[in-house]
């Protein structure tokens, strides 16, 4: 029994390598930091925790395994095999610190002392904060600064410009002004132009050019903003770099300013410098708030956009729709929300994952509605069962983020990994022969080629919702990514694979690629919903808005029509979109104009439940003007399947909200009790011919 997949991938076997940086996490230092401070030890996350515990708990049970069989940890060979490395990188122990002393996390391994005005104090953007109160100033040297970052918060505006740090005695201020926008303020704003390259004349109109690095909108009181300050880099041929001053706030660029070509300023590449942290130089402009993760690079650092989010959903209040008429066939058949433990939300089942007697609360981090899971290896992969879900057809939906990786993790420089996809999720059905569980087919994700142009952003700034499709047609197992098509999933073979019922889906990426931290590639998961129907592709779309807002009910028909000018000829065509398992049986159209007056029609043709055509005019010249379309699809028993597909939700909705105070003839009774309001169906054309037609179409 073969497996069919796109293509499976253990991340290929190259560098860890990423094109941007989670600047939204607390920071590990590396041999490219020059500085790094926590004001205190570094907080540990819930995944963190638990993945400790669970390690003890293992290794317990794996000691408790070898003394039954008497073999120690080591299987004998005690003595013969080498010491393992040391940890010569131990981070500092700020348990043994004397008060007021903070420690450098950098390998220069600093310890600094905090002078008056200046204290550690508890709920910072991650643990504590270094409060400032205006007076005094955290002082040191660094070596080759490229990029300074770190995080603020201010509860209000100063009344003057107060510097949250400075370089090379003041020639590089980054200050929070008076009216809530940040500025970075240049000793000299524009250069120093190079006068053998830059005629006078020019020099003169660039000095005169602006040269302002202001964020053009005030950043909140009372919330924790990203800042970061850094050049640029333009190389060019034959020398003469320009420098590019960029101000970024919460990860995107917010301000700069780009000098000409042959300026001789060296902005950000001082091989060494004075830092100072809350106040300039000149101890004339302190901040006061909080700082916290000041970080300072002798690199580079890119950094990964984080679009905001205004529809995420953290407190899963929203009404969620999966029923007609927002879809055309019956909801789902399990929800998993991660909000409830293992617990399913809609189904009889429990995802399920050995957390040695703890609950998922370590794996819990903030989704796109309620709470999300983290994947981790290291933690294990979850199972989660596919209850009432077929080989045949069906559908899973689930958001995803990456943690630690992007699409170009494991890509070695200027080529492709060998597998141009990654595993994330593998689904599992029995074996009718011997019942051995068995990979049917796996969702992977496309990963992005060199100089692409176009590509589906995978990284941890974003969610990708992320739908499976299988089965309903001839049509080939597709992947889609945020709605549009990415791919398929490869078609099924062997004749047990054709109806068999599936088991679970296990999420997680197995194999050799390390991620951008040097652990194993991690992601998030939000939201796994199942179907026992292959979703259309407009449904797929109609999924992912369902997790974003209010949703308007998904349309039936796909009508356009196609105006000839040259040969004054008008053409119209439907495709019906019924519901499933209602045949269209006839199509017909008419037009007006905006008066309502028929202009041509109506005209009508059978439908096989593909798109029927109509000319509905040729040769006649057509007044210019307002003209509409009135169609109608009926079904093969000749009842308006639109209408009533559209109509029959709304009367479930009106059942549940009005209970007794409505009476559904003849349901409810043949006699309708006083103060009910009534609700019957109606044939018109039992009376229509009794009155004069006039403008009526029925």
């Amino acid at each position: 029994m073969g497996m069919a997949h796109v293509s499976f991938d253990h991340g290929g076997i190259g560098p860890a390598y990423s094109y941007g940086e989670a600047w939204w996490r607390e920071y590990e230092p590396d041999g490219r930091t020059a500085l790094l401070l926590h004001f205190g030890p570094p907080v540990k996350s819930g995944r963190e925790e638990l993945a400790v515990k669970l390690e003890a708990a293992r290794n317990e049970e794996s000691l408790l395994e070898e003394a039954e069989a008497g073999v120690g940890k080591d299987g004998g060979l005690a003595g013969l095999l080498p010491a393992g490395p040391t940890d010569s990188g131990a981070p500092p122990d700020e348990s043994a610190m004397p008060p007021g002393v903070v420690a450098d996390y950098s390998p220069a391994r600093r310890h600094l002392k905090l002078p008056e005005g200046m204290k550690i104090v508890p709920d910072g953007r991650f643990g504590s904060a270094l409060l400032c109160s205006g007076a005094g100033a955290l002082m040191t040297v660094v070596s080759d600064p490229r990029f300074v970052e770190c995080w603020f918060m201010a509860d209000r505006y100063p009344d003057r410009a107060s510097c949250i740090f400075s370089l090379e005695n003041d020639e590089i201020r980054l200050l929070l002004r008076p009216d809530g926008r940040l500025e970075l303020k240049l000793g000299r704003p524009h250069g120093i132009p190079d006068p053998e390259k830059t005629p006078p004349a020019v020099a003169e109109i660039l000095m005169k050019k602006s040269a302002d690095i202001v964020s053009p909108q005030a950043v909140p009181t009372g919330t924790w903003t990203h800042v970061a300050v850094w050049n640029k880099p333009h190389p060019m041929p034959g020398g003469g770099e320009p420098f590019d001053a960029r101000l970024t706030v919460n990860g995107s660029d917010a301000a700069w300013y780009l000098s000409e070509r042959y300026n001789r300023y060296p902005f950000m590449a001082w091989r060494q410098t004075k830092f100072v942290l809350g106040n300039s130089a000149k101890s004339d402009q302190g901040f006061c708030g909080r700082i916290d993760e000041v970080r300072i690079s002798s690199t580079v650092r890119a950094l990964y956009e984080r679009p905001p989010m205004p529809w995420r959903d953290d407190r899963a209040e929203r009404k969620l729709l999966f029923d007609p008429p927002y879809f055309r066939g019956r909801g789902p058949v399990f929800r998993i929300s991660m909000d409830d433990g293992l617990k399913y939300d809609l189904g009889d089942a429990e995802a399920s994952l050995d957390l040695k007697g703890h609950t998922t609360d370590g794996l819990k981090t903030l989704g796109v509605r309620g709470s999300a899971w983290i994947i981790d290896p290291a933690i294990g992969f979850p199972r989660f069962p596919l209850v009432g879900m077929n080989s045949r057809r069906g559908s899973l939906e689930f958001w995803l983020r990456p943690v630690n990786w992007d699409d170009m993790t494991g890509y070695w420089h200027h080529s492709p990994p060998r597998n141009l996809n990654l595993s994330i999720m593998r689904v599992y059905a029995g074996n009718k022969r011997d019942g051995r569980q068995v990979p049917l087919f796996e969702i992977a994700l496309p990963r992005a080629f060199n100089l692409e142009r176009e590509r589906i952003p995978l990284d941890p700034g974003r969610w990708t919702h992320v739908v499976a499709v299988w089965g309903g047609g001839t049509d080939k197992p597709a992947l889609y990514l945020n709605g549009r098509r990415y791919g398929s999933l490869g078609g099924q073979s062997g004749p047990d694979e054709q109806d068999m019922d599936l088991s679970y889906a296990e999420a997680g990426i197995a194999g050799e690629a390390i991620g951008s931290d040097g652990r194993p590639l991690m992601f998030e998961i939000d939201e796994l919903v199942g179907y026992d129907r292959p979703l259309a592709e407009d449904e797929v779309l109609q999924a992912m808005k369902r997790w974003m807002g209010p949703l308007e009910p998904i349309r039936l028909c796909d009508a356009s029509f196609v105006f000839k000018y040259s040969l004054q000829k008008l053409e119209f065509s439907a495709l019906p979109l019924l519901p499933e398992g209602v045949a269209p049986g006839k199509v017909s159209v008419s037009m007006k104009d905006g008066d309502g007056k028929l202009i041509a029609g109506p005209f009508s043709a059978e439908s096989g439940g593909g798109r029927v055509h109509f000319t509905v005019s040729e040769g006649k010249p057509i007044k210019e003007g307002s003209y509409r379309f009135e169609y109608e699809i009926r079904d093969v028993q000749g009842s308006v399947a639109k209408s009533t597909h559209a109509g029959l939700p709304w009367l479930r909705y009106l059942r549940q909200q009005l209970g007794e105070g409505a009476h559904f003839w003849p349901f409810d009774g043949w006699d309708v009790p006083d103060g009910r309001s009534l609700i019957a169906e109606v044939y018109p054309s039992l009376w229509r011919a009794a009155w004069p037609n006039e403008e009526r179409t029925a």
